[in-house]
């Protein structure tokens, strides 16, 4: 029980964070390692300019941020939903087919975001 009203309060908290700051505006948003030196964006370019305009409920932009985000974060809610309530559909949720999907649309991504 303890475990999971931890990890509530941390999600409560990073829920407040990046709706009330914008990572653009505020330094104390890492940047992305691979884009500063390389000059290519990663996968995960984005995401947290992505995840401030999801909670701000400006859907297009986040979508414009990073494509991969907003489905992700409904699969982690998916997830997380799933481990509290005990739901049948964990299963389908914690499939090894479904992670190995993931990494292999994660990859596509990062490698077609750079041609296009």
């Amino acid at each position: 029980m303890f475990k999971i009203i931890s990890i509530t309060l941390v999600l409560i908290l990073f829920v407040v964070v990046f709706t009330i700051y914008n990572p653009l505006e505020y330094i104390f948003f890492p940047k992305c390692p691979i884009y500063f030196s390389t000059g290519y964006l990663c996968p995960g370019c984005g995401s947290q300019r992505a995840i401030h305009n999801i909670l701000n409920f400006e859907f297009y932009k986040a979508i414009r941020h990073n494509l991969l985000i907003p489905f992700f974060i409904f699969y982690l809610f998916i997830y997380y939903l799933s481990k509290i309530l005990n739901l049948k559909i964990r299963r389908f949720v914690d499939h090894h087919y479904l992670l190995i999907s993931f990494v292999f649309l994660i990859v596509l991504y990062g490698f077609f975001r750079n041609i296009i």
